[in-house]
């Protein structure tokens, strides 16, 4: 008995012991208590306001209001029993710095639930039926202002407490805890930024940026959360409890900004939603969390007090707050080239993570493109049926296209994981990739208003004929650039050692290969059905297709040596996804011969939409999904989109673009040069004989005119010409000086034999003589290819960049390979080596004269 009574005694010393210690944080929690009680009960009360005003809007759109007649339901009986008993022992503490915060608090309190009851008795007596609602939205409208000054009111008393409570210990608990209550405080001021709309049918602001910053700064407070050490069963409640708490609240806000897309920004029910659900998470995750932590270690030197609940707040919106389109072109950053080092060790977990992210945003890009492809396919549909004077309605299902846009926030947060040396290259990338998307959407809803607006009578059809040549130009250049973004990511994964002699890894190289060729195939095939009649499946390809597809087979066992192979329609099996590669990569070369056999007329989708589908659905999802179940990292692979074509003219290929859009509306809808430096660009075109096709040299007119449409009067231009001999046809002409420049285009013509190196001498004599300080200094080389670049080139080149004058390559003319000794001018001359093809030629030549910001 002795030991049991010493044990009791040493229990009742320790509790009078630490109820000294704690009797400050004891006190301040009982008035804690009592505020979130009233907050849970306030809380409660809007909802069933919510349930009251969805009956009573029923009831007003009523042609019969007395079948939808307002009844005492319990749904908003507000009668409940309020908590006193909570008030009372808060006042019974007596703390003077708390005591007048929370008496205010207390009272509005009181106001409201005596608004409620007000209210009930209201629809008891059915005064609704005599004074039409009057009595009801005057009450309501009283309750909006009341829960307004309870959350000022609730907000006082919290900093009160927090100022009583202003001391705090040393430790790792502490830590842990203070780390907490600024989570807290962070996750309560984002809530604190907008409200619930009892009319949620009438959409108002709702600052999704904001959401998305915190998103990424509780990214890097996760990773610090994780790397606190706690003390058994404290490490219990804060990992498992808080901090899985705060990771569903990150969770759910990526899923609600990818969610917010062009349908959801018309109402406030995902505004709504989102609110109600966070609030939730915070007080019984986050919050309940915290006071248990503080409840269970009150015995420990510090602050120990309690935080509060949030309280719901809620408006009567009456008009739609639509944020405002800025329709400025896509933000080009510059395409910095990506080299990775050569690596002796293997990937890391983080980078390969990252590298996935990037590869998941492209692939969520891929889905918008292709929900991009429907809505514009549509609209484009019925303004060609409104055109002819078709009497229909015009359906725009733009409900569905959403940004990826934490997708993209993700990849561009853990590009810090990559080495310095390509974060840069992806990262510019990246935005610009999720640039275009923003221009894409912000486009779509113009093009919906104006079709709603009938916009279309005004100018008939200036701005629809001009936004739909734009769709196409967009979505072109998102393909192309991300293909250009997985290539280097690809190249960053592929830069790290490969795992020895593992058949994981040496099975994926076998996939990859199919995989890969595929691929070629496809744009093959995509490339024909957009008009390109030389770009044809090649025999060759295909040939090669079927070897490894046979390779696939023959080496199966082999390739797979150790790894197990459960049969068929396992869900974890590896066995089946490497199989079924060989299968998809069959039916697809069956697909291509039998196009090949009878090839559709280009500008038509013909099979590509069959092709795709494969590809995408089976080929490409086996393939990642033997990634999935590989046990040494493989890189996913990225999908392709449909194909976007809205009947372009292509017997008139030199059709110049006119962004011409309503009166009113912004001047630079299109294209837009504020904030580049003037231009001072000199054309070194290659007339030769070569260059007479229809994808040469009339394309590069076009491109040239495009540009014009959007540069300034001080933009100057050049053009220099070589065929036999060399000549200058244009000297420092303003880009608004559209006679001088349109006659100097007009007049080029294909003829003769290619004098390269007295023509690149020539284009350099005019661009020092027209050198502009800070200015765009830039030749531009248009040719097919035949150039010959000798040691004296190479000396023009490298010394002239130092005096700022840059060199790029455009390459006209289908089936030329890069061209090494060009592409190695251009690294030189610090410019950019392109492959013009009619999809990319207005965007490529438009991207040399915003080459240079303007020094401000």
């Amino acid at each position: 008995m002795k030991p049991k009574v010493a044990i009791l005694l040493l229990g009742c010393v320790f509790s009078v012991k630490a109820f000294a210690q704690t009797t400050q944080a004891d006190k301040i929690n009982v008035y804690v208590r009592c505020l979130n009680e009233a907050i849970d009960y306030a809380n409660q009360t809007r909802a069933c306001l919510e349930n009251y005003h969805h009956d009573v809007m029923r009831y007003k759109k009523s042609k019969t209001p007395d079948r939808y007649a307002l009844r005492h339901y319990t749904a908003y009986q507000c009668s409940k029993q309020i908590p006193t008993y909570y008030y009372q022992e808060a006042q019974k503490i007596g703390i003077p710095s708390l005591a007048a915060p929370l008496a205010e608090f207390w009272e509005t309190f009181l106001r409201i639930d005596a608004q409620c009851k007000a209210l009930e008795v209201y629809i008891r007596l059915e005064d609704y039926k005599t004074d039409q609602m009057a009595g009801s939205d005057k009450i309501m409208a009283e309750l909006v202002e009341l829960y307004s000054l309870l959350y000022q009111t609730k907000e006082q008393f919290s900093r009160s407490v927090r100022q009583e409570a202003a001391s705090s210990g040393n430790g790792a608990l502490q830590t842990a805890l203070q780390t907490m209550r600024a989570s807290l405080q962070r996750e309560a001021a984002l809530l604190d930024s907008w409200d619930y709309n009892l009319n949620q049918h009438i959409a108002t602001a709702w600052d999704v940026d904001r959401i998305a910053q915190n998103v990424l700064e509780n990214e890097a407070l996760l990773r610090d959360f994780q790397a606190m050490s706690l003390p058994y069963p404290l490490d219990f409640y804060y990992k498992q409890f808080f901090l899985d708490g705060l990771q569903t609240m990150q969770d759910y806000k990526r899923q609600a900004i990818d969610q917010y897309g062009v349908g959801a920004q018309k109402t406030d029910e995902l505004k709504n939603a989102t609110y109600l659900a966070l609030i939730n998470y915070y007080n019984g995750l986050l919050v309940s969390n915290y006071n248990m932590m503080a409840e269970y270690t009150k015995n420990q030197p510090g602050t120990t007090v309690m935080e509060s609940i949030f309280l719901q707040k809620f408006i009567l919106a009456s008009e739609a707050q639509r944020t405002q389109l800025s329709l400025k072109p896509f933000t080009d950053l510059p395409l910095l080239p990506c080299e990775p080092s050569a690596k002796s060790t293997a990937i890391e977990a983080k980078t390969f993570t990252t590298l996935s992210h990037y590869v998941n945003f492209i692939n969520e890009s891929v889905t918008f493109l292709d929900r991009f492809e429907y809505v514009a396919s549509t609209l484009h549909d019925d303004l060609e049926d409104l055109r002819k004077g078709k009497k229909i309605q015009v359906y725009v299902k733009t409900d569905e296209l959403k940004i990826p846009k934490s997708a993209f926030q993700k990849a561009e947060d853990e590009t810090q994981f990559l080495e310095n040396g390509v974060q840069e290259s992806l990262l510019n990338q990246l935005k610009t990739l999720f640039d275009i998307e923003r221009e894409m959407t912000e486009l779509t809803l113009f093009l919906e208003d104006y079709a709603k607006n009938q916009g279309y009578e005004a100018d008939n059809f200036a701005a629809a004929d001009s936004a739909f040549e734009r769709f196409v130009l967009l979505f072109h250049l998102a393909d192309e650039r991300k293909e250009r973004l997985y290539g280097d990511v690809r190249k960053v994964f592929e830069s790290y050692a490969a795992p020895a002699e593992n058949h994981w890894y040496i099975s994926a190289q076998a996939l990859l290969q199919v995989v890969d060729a595929q691929r070629t195939n496809l744009f093959s095939v995509r490339d024909f059905h957009r008009g390109n009649a030389e770009s044809l499946p090649v025999p060759s390809l295909l040939e090669q297709i079927k070897q490894l597809q046979r390779d696939l087979i023959v080496k199966e066992y082999d390739n797979l040596q150790g790894i197990e192979r459960l049969g068929h329609y396992n869900g974890n099996c590896p066995y089946t996804p490497y199989e079924y590669i060989a299968d998809d990569s069959k039916y697809l070369v069956e697909k291509t011969d039998k196009f090949s056999a009878k090839l559709p007329k280009p500008g038509t989708k013909g099979m590509y939409d069959d092709f795709y589908y494969r590809y995408n659905n089976s080929l490409v999802y086996h393939y990642n999904q033997f990634a999935d179940l590989s046990k040494v990292p493989v890189l996913p692979y990225i999908r392709q989109p449909k194909l976007l074509l809205l009947n372009q003219k292509l017997d008139n290929p030199q059709k110049p673009f006119s962004p011409q859009v309503p009166a009113g509306e912004p001047t630079d809808f299109f294209v837009n040069m504020d904030g580049y430096a003037l231009n001072r660009l000199t054309f070194l075109l290659d007339v030769s004989g070569s260059m007479a096709a229809a994808d040469k040299l009339p394309l590069l007119k076009e491109a040239i005119r495009f540009m014009l449409g959007a540069m300034r009067a001080d933009d100057k231009l050049s053009m220099v010409i070589y065929s036999g001999t060399a000549s200058v046809v244009l000297d420092n002409a303003s880009a608004k000086d559209t006679a001088a420049v349109h006659a100097a285009i007009n007049g080029l013509k294909s003829g003769g034999k290619t004098d390269s190196e007295a023509g690149i001498a020539l284009a350099y004599q005019k661009a020092l003589q027209n050198l502009l300080a800070d200015g765009n200094n830039r030749i531009i080389v248009a040719t097919d290819g035949e150039f010959e670049v000798s040691k004296k080139t190479t000396n023009l080149v490298s010394k002239n960049f130092k005096k700022d004058i840059h060199f790029s390559v455009f390459v006209f003319g289908a089936g030329n390979p890069r061209n090494e000794a060009l592409f190695g001018l251009t690294i030189l001359g610090d410019g950019q080596y392109e492959k013009i093809t009619k999809d990319n030629v207005h965007y490529t030549l438009f991207k040399e004269a915003k080459a240079k910001k303007a020094n401000n």
